[in-house]
Order: structure tokens, then C-alpha cells, then sequence
């Protein structure tokens, strides 16, 4: 896949590239690298290790479709951060000590496919934090803290086929809630108690 640089570039259909904030227009965000292939429908922005803290890069381009954000310093996402980006189907926010996550976290991502949060410091999942992502089939949350996972969080992802969960510091985890597509779980690496029935259905999973 051939891809060109970019900074800064106001599509033909664009009217309004000479305001401040224009949702067609794409800007690369300072500190960051931007990509695209001629069709546009690749948009790859890479704020990876850009010393951001406590917010996202002003200005994410409303038509990017891959958006790297590991290795900087967010501790919270703002509610809301992601929205208008209807566009964007891959999200890596690995390594960034993201503390906690909200109902409005994602709030706006039609489109996700791919969340990346490995190796931060979560430590429970209320339920609530992937409400209407239904389109999110990998969701990877291996190397966090997580202790606790209350049972629906996961039930309205109805296109999960891997969920890793590997590394946390889960004591128990019910299977029940988990969406009927699901075709691999990770769930290594955790503090369980020798449970044979767990250890049978996670086998059974990650069979299928």
C-alpha cells in the first residue's frame, strides 16, 4: 500500500479551509506523522510518543481511519475526545497510563473495528464503556490492572472475535455475558483460583 505524507491539505470540496476549525480540511496535528493513499480512504495518523499529557492532539482529522496514540500520557481521555469521527477504524492507545474509561469515552466511533489499550493502568470496566460500539472486533486490554469486570460490559459488542485480557488481575471471570461471536480469549496471566470449570470453558473458547 503506497502512501504520501501530508500536512496540511484542503480537499476540492472543501469551503472553508480558512477558518480555524474545518471539519473537511485535513490537518496533520502538531507532533504527529499523517499518511494517506490516493483514494483517501486510508488516512493514517501517528501520534505515537509525542509527549502528549492529559488531552489528545488538537484538531485529529475528522476523516482519519487510523489513528496511533501510544506511548504518551493521558491518564483520563476527556468524554467526547473521538467525536465526529466517523471514519476512523483503527485505534491504538496502548502504553498511555490511561487510569479510567467513561460511557463517552468513544463516543462518536461508528466505525471502530480495532481498540488497542494495552499496557495501561485500568483497573475496572463498569459496564458502560463500550456502549454502541457494536462495530469493534478486536478489543485488546491485556498488561492493565484490571481487578474488576462487571458482567454486561462486554454483551453489546455483538462482532468481538478477540478479546485479550492477559495479564491483569482478574480473581474470577463469568463467561456467560461474553457476545456469542467470540472466537478467541486471553484471559492468561490473571490471579484466578483453581477453578476446573473456568479452565474447561476457556479452553472451549479458545478452540472455537
Amino acid at each position: 500500500l503506497f502512501l504520501c505524507k501530508y500536512n496540511n491539505v484542503c480537499m476540492k470540496s472543501c469551503q472553508c479551509c480558512e477558518n480555524f476549525s474545518c471539519d473537511c480540511q485535513q490537518k496533520c496535528p502538531d507532533k504527529c506523522n499523517c499518511y494517506h493513499n490516493t483514494n483517501w480512504d486510508v488516512n493514517f495518523v501517528n501520534c505515537s510518543s509525542a509527549n502528549y499529557t492529559k488531552s489528545l492532539p488538537n484538531l485529529i482529522p475528522m476523516e482519519a481511519t487510523h489513528l496511533h496514540l501510544d506511548g504518551n500520557h493521558f491518564e483520563m481521555i476527556k468524554d467526547f475526545s473521538f467525536i465526529g469521527r466517523r471514519a476512523l477504524r483503527i485505534l491504538y492507545l496502548n502504553h498511555s497510563n490511561i487510569q479510567q474509561l467513561t460511557n463517552r469515552t468513544f463516543f462518536g466511533l461508528k466505525s471502530l473495528e480495532l481498540l488497542s489499550l494495552k499496557g495501561n493502568e485500568l483497573q475496572q470496566l463498569n459496564g458502560d464503556e463500550f456502549n454502541e460500539r457494536e462495530s469493534v472486533k478486536y478489543l485488546f486490554l491485556q498488561f492493565n490492572r484490571i481487578k474488576f469486570i462487571e458482567h454486561k460490559t462486554f454483551f453489546q459488542l455483538r462482532q468481538l472475535v478477540v478479546l485479550k485480557l492477559n495479564g491483569n488481575m482478574l480473581m474470577t471471570f463469568d463467561l456467560i455475558f461474553l457476545p456469542k461471536n467470540l472466537i478467541q480469549l486471553d484471559v492468561s496471566e490473571n490471579l484466578f483460583e483453581c477453578d476446573c470449570e473456568l479452565i474447561k470453558s476457556i479452553k472451549v473458547h479458545n478452540a472455537i
